[in-house]
């Protein structure tokens, strides 16, 4: 029993998965080029749709880790939050997006390369900023942790709305639509009360949400939007009990797994000088423009209408820092908008944009820790 308590201990702990990571992205560069990449780049088909076995990680597995981050949204909001509260991060999540886009546009068009790219530093990756935010003690990260979720999440679904808007040929209304009402169904059923009927009703819960999954697939929006709909459409009283359930599953494996097949990457030097300073552009917007636009449009907006933040603004800088770290969004504006030596060029600049993060995060703790503990 003792045992069991403790391994129950373990996957509850945030930290204990965080250690995981490192030797996790390791594992993934160590065989990425002996033949792990072309393991993951390998085609799975599903009643029609066509994508990567790395893509589908993406696509069905993590959508569980944006459901239990929409629970922790939900939970926060039930428990005396106030809306208003919820604005900095927000205001932090759209000049996050525009500062990066624009400094890139500025340095591409200086530099003479292409400018299409402009999409690809915007999007931070929730998963990768928390992971980073464990490192620090629990006083730093359960102060900034709400705000970084609010932010990272608007991030991430206004950086998936702008590539819908920039490739609108790709999505489809009539599915959104029945994704959407398949989200009320949800939210009804799971406030209803068939006391006698639990199985029948769970069954019908995770009929549902596959399908608002499914429809969300196939509406041309990436479905992780809908796994934070399906948190936030969780009644409050289920909330501690199913981030219990799901929570280790989400930290000690969906985690691991999504960063072991997006960093099995095999990568060459791009074969010219434009293209190269494509990568470290790419890498300067992000570095540059990620802080910058966080920490100045949350302190900004927070400023202007007098709303408290929770914490020293000073500590907006390591929320910024930590909006450094995108991958997948960022990866899937690059495949939508480039192609053959341009798309190697822009992956590199993704890739080189987390050990800069990793750095710089490093760096904040290491300056700080005396007042971080």
């Amino acid at each position: 029993m003792k045992l069991t308590a403790g391994l129950a201990q373990v996957l509850r702990n945030e930290r204990a998965s965080t250690a995981l990571l490192l030797p996790v992205v390791a594992l993934a560069l160590l065989l990425a080029p002996h033949g792990l990449s072309a393991f993951f780049q390998n085609q799975l088909s599903l009643a029609g749709y066509s994508f990567t076995i790395r893509d589908w990680v993406a696509l069905a597995p993590l959508v569980i880790f944006f459901y239990v981050a929409g629970l922790e949204l939900r939970s926060g909001f039930g428990n005396g939050e106030k809306f208003s509260s919820s604005l900095p991060p927000i205001a932090g999540a759209i000049c996050g997006m525009a500062v990066p886009a624009l400094i890139y546009l500025v340095l591409s068009h200086a530099g003479g390369v292409n400018s299409y790219a402009w999409g690809i530093p915007m999007a931070t990756d929730l998963p990768l900023a928390l992971a980073a935010l464990n490192l620090f003690p629990k006083q730093v990260s359960g102060e900034i942790r709400s705000f970084i979720l609010t932010l990272a999440i608007f991030d991430d679904v206004g950086s998936i709305v702008v590539i819908a808007l920039r490739f609108h040929h790709r999505s489809s209304l009539s599915h959104f639509a029945v994704a959407i009402l398949s989200l009320l169904a949800f939210a009804l059923l799971f406030r209803s009360r068939f006391s006698k009927l639990r199985l029948l009703k769970g069954a019908a819960l995770l009929l549902l949400a596959l399908l608002v999954w499914w429809e969300g697939l196939q509406s041309g929006i990436h479905p992780t939007v809908f796994g934070v709909l399906l948190g936030l459409a969780t009644p409050l009283l289920n909330i501690e009990k199913t981030i219990q359930i799901i929570q280790p599953f989400s930290s000690f494996l969906i985690i691991p797994l999504f960063l072991f097949s997006s960093l099995s990457i095999v990568l060459t030097m791009p074969a010219n000088s434009d293209l190269t300073k494509m990568a470290l552009i790419l890498v300067a917007a992000r570095f540059l423009g990620k802080p910058i636009g966080i920490a100045c449009g949350a302190w900004g907006l927070a400023k202007l209408f007098k709303i408290e933040l929770g914490f020293a603004p000073a500590k907006l800088w390591l929320v910024g820092i930590l909006g450094i770290f995108g991958f997948s969004v960022s990866l899937l504006f690059a495949q939508l908008t480039l192609t053959g030596a341009e798309l190697n060029a822009a992956i590199l600049g993704i890739l080189l944009a987390l050990p800069v993060g990793g750095a710089t995060t490093l760096s904040y703790y290491f300056f700080t820790r005396a007042t971080a503990a």
